[in-house]
């Protein structure tokens, strides 16, 4: 008991960055994909009496990527679930580091008083996305590089029979919550970056804002129409007719590397040529966000 009671208060402890501030990282507003996994912990008997095996598990986790997609969030494949062997995580072969991770963990317990079993289920919610130069301490790891995004925690307490709908009540309500801080995060445009590759986990196309000060700055560009990735979002935009020197918003649209960037001025810009590139983006004037009936979450970036 001691042993099951330690484990739970290592789940549901908060992660504390260590060191030097966060560098600023999309978070939740941006958010496009993510990877996900929901993991049982405990005794195999008191999770497989408590009714937390498959297909249990895979429907629950299909549930939580419909609850994302109406934030606008699509679950990546490779990594929905993570099997559990008497409290040991292991972690699914399609688990990409470095890739925003949702990890569900619910520490089981059941008591036999008899031949009526009760279950109890404390259940940790935890969003990690990549922070470079930031160590994070977490029940005893280290995750290097990455930072707390969003934590909740939950916990419920049944019989055998209703523990497992309960649990999954109380997974999606708060699933449904991360959608609405989705939202929340994403109701105003998000400042543009310098240049695209300092987003690394971005969508593939989003919309961002452009301030003046960010259209006029003196950083280089490479390319026309096409830009390399590590041009300045912004100084493209202005080179490309999406705004003028006074800003604004524009939608950013990843696209592969070119094996050459011509140069050329354009709008009072003046662009550089380049070589072999390996990632790209074009750059257009935004058009206006128009939100999907039945759809709760504002998605700004407008994720396609």
């Amino acid at each position: 008991m001691l042993r099951f009671a330690a484990m739970l208060a290592m789940l549901m402890a908060p992660l504390a960055a260590q060191g030097q501030p966060a560098p600023e990282f999309p978070g939740l507003r941006g958010l496009g994909t993510l990877q996900a996994y929901i993991g049982f912990i405990g005794r195999t008997a008191a999770i497989a009496e408590c009714g937390f095996t498959e297909p249990y598990t895979t429907e629950l986790m299909a549930s939580v990527a419909r609850e994302l997609a109406q934030a606008g969030v699509t679950m990546a494949p490779g990594a929905e679930r993570v099997p559990m062997n008497d409290g040991m995580l292991v972690r699914s072969p399609g688990f990409t580091p470095g890739r925003p991770t949702l990890a569900i963990t619910a520490g089981t317990l059941s008591i036999s008083p008899g031949t009526a079993p009760i279950c109890a289920a404390a259940i940790g919610f935890v969003l990690r996305a990549s922070g470079t130069g930031v160590s994070i301490t977490a029940t005893g790891n280290r995750f290097d590089g990455e930072v707390a995004v969003w934590i909740d925690d939950a916990a419920q307490l049944s019989d055998a029979a209703t523990i497992p709908d309960a649990v999954r009540r109380s997974i999606l309500t708060t699933v449904q919550g991360l959608g609405r801080a989705i939202g929340a995060a994403n109701a105003a445009p998000m400042a543009c970056p310098g240049p695209l590759n300092a987003m690394p986990n971005a969508p593939a196309r989003f919309t961002c804002a452009c301030s003046a000060s960010a259209a006029t700055t003196a950083a280089p560009i490479w390319g026309i129409d096409v830009y390399t990735d590590d041009s300045a979002v912004c100084v493209a935009a202005v080179h490309a007719g999406a705004i003028g020197p006074g800003g604004g918003s524009v939608t950013v649209s990843r696209a592969q590397g070119q094996q050459s960037y011509p140069g050329g001025a354009r709008n009072g810009i003046v662009s550089n040529s380049y070589g072999p590139w390996q990632q790209s983006f074009r750059v257009t004037a935004a058009a206006a966000a128009v939100q999907s009936p039945g759809v709760n979450n504002p998605r700004v970036p407008v994720v396609k």
